[in-house]
């Protein structure tokens, strides 16, 4: 029987083959199983297990950790795709670094309602320094007027 975590492992590597990263023969080649092995994995007539999505994982190029995130976390295999999420993940290994060097005491778990308000400070902070990216790469807009001298001769004004 198919788990939810099952039809987003098949949904996603059926996305990604989909998308032309590799086609079905060249996958079951590189498996070492049959083309019809393959296709039977990717439709669910086939039990996926670990060593398939981890090898087919490999193969396609997909983030291992970005789709356990989107599929074993978030229950939707296409927030895969959400650039947010990317920058999410790339706080996680620097936050514990941190955490793991700088704390003299074990962390205890945050309750419900700090959860709630760090995530909402962290995610405005977040917020706020990407309009600070766009305002300044859009400042670029407000340059004053360049005129371009007319040209004599043949080449009457531009």
């Amino acid at each position: 029987m198919a788990t939810a975590m099952s039809i987003g492992h098949r949904a996603l590597i059926n996305h990604h083959i989909a998308q032309g990263a590799r086609s079905c023969a060249d996958l079951a080649g590189d498996l070492k199983i049959s083309r019809r092995q393959l296709k039977r994995i990717l439709s669910g007539e086939t039990p996926l297990r670990i060593e398939a999505i981890v090898a087919l994982y490999d193969l396609l190029g997909i983030d291992r950790e970005r789709a356990l995130m989107a599929i074993g976390v978030l229950g939707d295999w296409q927030r895969y795709f959400d650039t947010n999420l990317g920058v999410v993940l790339q706080l996680v290994q620097p936050v514990l670094a941190k955490l793991e060097t700088s704390a003299e005491f074990a962390i205890e778990p945050l309750t419900g309602p700090a959860v709630a308000r760090f995530s909402e400070w962290l995610a405005n902070a977040i917020i706020a320094n990407e309009e600070q990216i766009r305002s300044r790469r859009d400042s670029f807009a407000d340059l004053p007027e360049v005129r371009r001298p007319i040209r004599r001769g043949s080449d009457a004004a531009v």
